[in-house]
């Protein structure tokens, strides 16, 4: 009940809904309420009706009902009726909100009740990260953080409902483009081969959900060497000894490769390539430059990143 108190006292301070880059929903449902027929006619009542549990209690429902700011006995306005709309839309608790106009037969002037029908979003009770491989278990190389901030949905939020086993359109292209965002960070730092599935396991009741997401983050390629370009002052031995990528771990290849070892990590050899720069402009070449350039070449299973010096002069 506090928490619904907080939503309410946070609502009712709130400034209206703004636009966001396009025809402001609000204005949109005005325009599609006015098909009905109700602008000017009086309101009778308006009443909410709605299948969550906050509903089934007579005080929750009733600070959801002061929501709706409709005075009886006024004539009806479609901006006024969008905006109950959109103050309960704007709770988080319902999915859906409907509103459909009833006239009242025998009264004049023309009077009609006004129904707000709203569906309760489906709430995610829990959202856990796992990874397929057990190799990414014990040595995870991309932190569940990373992950997590490509999910627009989180624990104690909403979820996209299923009906009869299959998503809205609209639900199945959000859910599909957090997927492949997964799938890109994966790709940004030279995996092949990954594969993400959201997979919900919703309540009988179909008012909560727990949600897995599984990934399979695939493999980086085997390091194969860097190829340098433009350092002329430093030799290639000097340089590749700031680097743990896999210039120093052929021995035993197959054990480390376990850990991730000998494999090419595009994050992790940019920040190593920080401390080449750095260890330039310690030795009088101030403006020195080292950086990735561009996608590493492959050979197979190995990748030969491409590495450019700009050492600049030396003072």
């Amino acid at each position: 009940m506090r928490a619904l108190t907080a939503i309410l006292l946070a609502l009712w301070a709130a400034p209206a809904l703004g636009q966001r880059g396009g025809v402001d929903p609000r204005e949109a449902f005005a325009q599609d309420f006015a098909a009905q027929g109700a602008e000017g006619k009086i309101l009778r009542r308006a009443e909410l009706a709605c299948d969550i549990a906050r509903c089934a209690d007579p005080a929750g429902k009733a600070q959801l009902e002061r929501l709706l700011r409709l005075s009886a006995g006024k004539p009806i306005r479609s901006a006024e009726v969008s905006g109950a709309w959109s103050r309960l839309r704007r709770t988080g608790l319902f999915r859906e909100v409907r509103v459909t106009a009833a006239a009242v037969p025998g009264v004049t002037p023309p009077t009609v009740d006004l129904r707000f029908e709203a569906v309760g979003v489906v709430v995610i009770t829990e959202l856990n990260i796992e990874y397929a491989d057990w190799r990414s278990a014990v040595y995870p190389r991309q932190f569940r953080s990373e992950i997590r901030k490509r999910l627009r949905f989180r624990k104690g939020g909403p979820f996209p409902p299923q009906v009869d086993g299959a998503y809205r359109p609209e639900d199945a292209r959000d859910l599909e483009a957090q997927r492949r965002a997964i799938v890109k960070l994966y790709a940004d730092q030279g995996y092949d081969g990954t594969s993400v599935r959201i997979e919900p396991e919703y309540a009988p009741d179909g008012q909560t959900v727990e949600v897995r997401v599984i990934v399979d983050e695939g493999r980086q390629p085997r390091f194969g060497g860097v190829l340098l370009a433009g350092n002329e002052s430093f030799p290639y031995n000097k340089i590749v000894s700031y680097l743990s990528t896999g210039e120093r771990a052929h021995f035993w290849p197959q054990f480390f490769d376990v850990f991730g070892i000998g494999r090419y990590d595009e994050r992790l050899l940019k920040t190593e390539l920080k401390a080449v720069e750095a260890r330039y402009r310690e030795e009088g070449w101030v403006s020195a430059r080292v950086r990735l350039a561009g996608e590493a070449a492959r050979d197979g299973e190995l990748a030969y990143p491409r590495v450019r010096v700009r050492e600049g002069p030396h003072v």
